[in-house]
């Protein structure tokens, strides 16, 4: 018994430290643990997951070294996420409002992702005009857009946009 609530104090601490490194907006400097469909690093003890936002994601790899910011840590789910910090920084020059260019990176029946500056950002289908059954009735992997972001969530790390205009497809503009 004495080993099972020396645990849970171990655990607790360790939650603790990282909401204070969370308040702090402390940079961590932590290896990649593994790559799957998911990146872990590891925080006090504590397995987080690093935010998709960006197109490096897919790049990482095991014992790669990484500079990370905490966007949650929710010791009652047992949720702890973080961020690249180059990812964070691009973010944070976001401005909503803001046109900007992008590229289509994938066609989903929710929405379309589209790549602007490197990172991520969310095309729900309900903003798309005129109203379509599927996204990809009226855009494919490729296409560039001109688009307004309409959210950005930093905490949650996500981009989202609307009045996309499709310009052409990536092999229209080699042409």
């Amino acid at each position: 018994m004495g080993t099972d609530t020396a645990a849970t104090d171990g655990k607790r601490i360790a939650w603790a430290r990282i909401r204070q490194l969370q308040m702090e907006d402390v940079t961590l400097h932590l290896k990649v643990l593994q790559k799957t469909r998911v990146v872990t690093v590891e925080v006090e003890g504590i397995t987080g997951f690093i935010s998709n936002i960006d197109r490096h994601h897919n790049e990482l790899t095991g014992g790669e070294e990484l500079s990370l910011k905490i966007l949650e840590a929710s010791e009652e789910f047992n949720r702890l996420y973080l961020i690249r910090c180059p990812a964070m920084m691009k973010m944070r020059q976001l401005q909503v409002g803001q046109g900007t260019f992008g590229k289509v990176k994938a066609v989903k029946p929710y929405g379309i992702w589209v790549d602007i500056e490197g990172l991520h950002a969310l095309l729900h289908v309900s903003k798309i005009m005129p109203t379509v059954d599927h996204p990809r009735e009226v855009f494919k992997v490729g296409d560039i857009v001109k688009t307004i972001i309409s959210a950005i969530d930093l905490e949650k790390a996500q981009i989202y946009l609307e009045d996309c205009e499709k310009l052409a497809s990536e092999h229209a503009l080699k042409e």
